[in-house]
């Protein structure tokens, strides 16, 4: 398909083997299903992968197989050349010459198939090389074949992490050829994706409407995201504060204390796994594997209660945040009673909230024998007391939305909490306010057992969104300069 024939710019994603073309375009896509393996060669056809936004495509990417034999095809292109030398012969007629032989040619199978797409589709190219490995002067050889083909192209140094030592090698030898950035396929955030996207500008001046439109609809992409794992956050809060597990009074009450304990735990366990999935689809991680060990703080049993003392709050947070529901709920008596109790019922609401904040933490299922309407007794066995185990619920599912909503896609290692560098208690974190307007909700739920005002809801969802995972750019890419040096026929200008 041509370029005036297609809706989206498309990018034909080259290089040699084992550079991380692949990586490159599994983050970009944000599509974790891409093979991308250590072993060369992975990557044997053409594969057109679609940035979409809604119903659009923003941007094709096609990875391309690794060059193989870069530099006996530049010799056939030069002899070509010298063969055919006339006034009116381009370097672009030697490269398509080139492209017909090889298509017929097992010598040349992945040159050809890479050079496809931007012969006979019209893609500009996308040239990536690996920032940890050396520069060496066969390399030459791809870039002035490409160069060659006359489409538009820029070239991209993964730094494949923080330690790169030949990135600087690489920026020289590129610079009279492309239009140069840097980019760590497997480290990138949101925002270093965005920036690389950016950085399309310079590729085709035709892009720079495209490109400006796409960046504006991933950001907006990116922000309906946070939103709706927020409310997924609170909707899991909502339900597992309302949970329980009820049976009518048995002799032995504590072998059946036990039983629904344990029911009810599974349930509490299960339901947090499913909030933790949809969160994971939504950022569009499908294949996210964990590792127990080191994502201990968010696999460790929800029930812990080590994990409550490390990732809820401490025990002055306890007791303020207590108080402040407390306050809340005399504030409710107060106006009951148009003010007539000077502010009484607010005092003594805290006092209690505080004291009881700190005894919830204490115990795990709450435990209540309740009488039968028609006769009889009823055991009914109901989450963790107190406002500790509802910030710790919060907490966890906070820095698993932070892990994945920042994970790039070409990642094929196990979910780590080292890796994200993230703080392990945020709830310890929070304002005072936060955690007053938070602790509110948190007992109204309990309290209504799940029921909860729309007004409330949305506004507890707006609590949970402001804790949105933040952007911070790694310094995962960079502009090296705006224009490359060359000759029209593909021939590297000297000084």
């Amino acid at each position: 398909m041509k370029s005036s024939e297609r809706s989206a710019p498309a990018l034909a994603v080259v290089g040699c083997v084992n550079m991380g073309k692949s990586s490159i375009v599994a983050t970009l896509v944000e599509d974790d299903t891409i093979l991308v393996a250590p072993e060369a060669g992975s990557t044997t056809d053409c594969a057109a992968y679609d940035l979409k936004l809604g119903k659009n495509i923003a941007f094709s990417l096609i990875d391309t197989p690794g060059f193989q034999n870069a530099r006996r095809a530049l010799a056939w292109v030069e002899q070509w050349l010298k063969d055919n030398q006339s006034p009116n012969v381009t370097a672009t007629q030697a490269i398509r010459a080139f492209f017909k032989m090889a298509s017929n040619n097992p010598s040349f199978s992945h040159e050809a198939r890479l050079l496809q797409p931007i012969l006979n589709e019209d893609s500009g190219v996308l040239y990536v090389v690996d920032g940890t490995q050396p520069y060496l002067q066969r390399y030459e050889a791809e870039m002035r074949l490409l160069a060659m083909t006359g489409a538009p192209r820029m070239g991209v140094i993964n730094l494949r992490g923080t330690h790169s030592p030949y990135a600087g090698e690489w920026d020289e030898a590129l610079r009279p050829w492309f239009k140069v950035v840097r980019f760590d396929a497997h480290g990138a955030d949101a925002e270093a994706r965005l920036r690389l996207f950016a950085s399309f500008r310079g590729v085709d001046d035709a892009w720079g409407q495209v490109v400006d439109q796409a960046i504006e609809q991933l950001r907006e992409e990116r922000s309906h995201r946070h939103d709706l794992a927020a409310a997924t956050i609170a909707h899991l809060i909502v339900d597992i504060l309302s949970f329980d597990e009820e049976a009518s009074l048995e002799t032995n009450r504590e072998r059946q204390v036990k039983r629904l304990s344990e029911r009810l735990f599974d349930r509490l366990r299960k339901r947090e796994r499913e909030a933790r999935q949809e969160i994971e689809v939504l950022y569009r991680h499908h294949r996210l594997q964990r590792s127990e060990t080191s994502l201990a703080i968010i696999e460790t049993d929800l029930l812990d209660k080590d994990q409550w003392r490390l990732m809820g709050l401490s025990a002055s947070q306890l007791a303020s945040a207590g108080a402040a529901a407390g306050a809340l709920a005399g504030g409710v008596l107060d106006a009951s009673v148009g003010g007539a109790s000077f502010l009484a019922g607010t005092v003594i609401g805290a006092a209690v909230g505080g004291v009881g904040a700190i005894w919830g933490a204490q115990s795990l299922a709450r435990v209540r024998v309740l009488g039968a309407p028609l006769g009889g007794r009823t055991l009914r066995v109901e989450t963790p007391a107190g406002v500790q185990f509802p910030f710790v619920l919060l907490n966890r599912a906070i820095l698993h939305w932070r892990l994945v909503s920042g994970r790039a896609h070409a990642r094929r290692d196990a979910l780590s909490i080292e890796a994200g560098n993230t703080e392990t208690s945020i709830v310890k974190q929070l304002s005072t306010q936060a955690r007053k307007e938070l602790t509110y909700y948190f007992t109204q739920i309990r309290k209504r057992r799940g029921r909860m005002e729309d007004g409330e809801r949305r506004a507890m969802i707006r609590a949970i969104r402001a804790l949105a995972p933040d952007t911070h750019p790694q310094a995962a890419i960079s502009e090296v300069n705006d224009e490359p040096e060359m000759h029209p026929n593909g021939v590297r200008q000297r000084a």
